[in-house]
């Protein structure tokens, strides 16, 4: 995704509804990085099976169940992090 830098009206997505949209499905935001000065580059991936999960996309999750907006490969993902116990095992990460 290539977003504006220092904008308060969108042009597109936002940052947050980009990551929703990528936990539905399973997907991970990665480190933006600066693309030129008015633009920053952020990568989104699937999630490895490893991944641990940040309180605040636990709490993205569940709301997004809950909405209904959760779609199968993104409860995959959250199944495969319980069973592994790292849904929620890192409480000191963010996203």
């Amino acid at each position: 995704m290539i977003a504006k830098k220092g904008t308060t009206e969108p042009t597109t997505l936002t940052y947050g509804q980009a990551l929703e949209e990528a936990l539905c499905y399973g997907w991970i935001d990665g480190l933006a990085r600066s693309r030129d000065a008015a633009t920053y580059l952020q990568r989104f991936s699937p999630r490895r099976a490893r991944s641990p999960w940040s309180q605040p996309n636990i709490a993205r999750v569940e709301r997004l169940h809950r909405e209904g907006r959760m779609r199968p490969p993104g409860l995959a993902a959250v199944e495969r992090a319980r069973a592994n116990g790292l849904w929620g095992q890192n409480p000191h990460t963010t996203s």
